[in-house]
């Protein structure tokens, strides 16, 4: 996936930028495990976007769950 608009595949609660690497790091879930909802960690890189007016685009780059 790249694109300049992300949309999660749980809650986020935590981001965290890794400046040497470029990414973003979303940490979130569901909380208690009874939810249904997974806990997860979701690593994104920051690119150049030369296709839209935006100035970055997400390139999605791994998932824990």
């Amino acid at each position: 996936m790249n694109s300049d608009t992300f949309t999660a595949k749980f809650p986020i609660y935590s981001l965290a930028y890794h400046p040497s690497s470029s990414s973003l790091i979303l940490g979130g879930g569901g909380g208690p495990s009874r939810s249904g909802i997974p806990n997860g960690l979701i690593f994104l890189r920051l690119t150049a976007s030369p296709k839209t007016q935006s100035k970055f685009a997400f390139e999605e780059a791994g998932e824990l769950r």
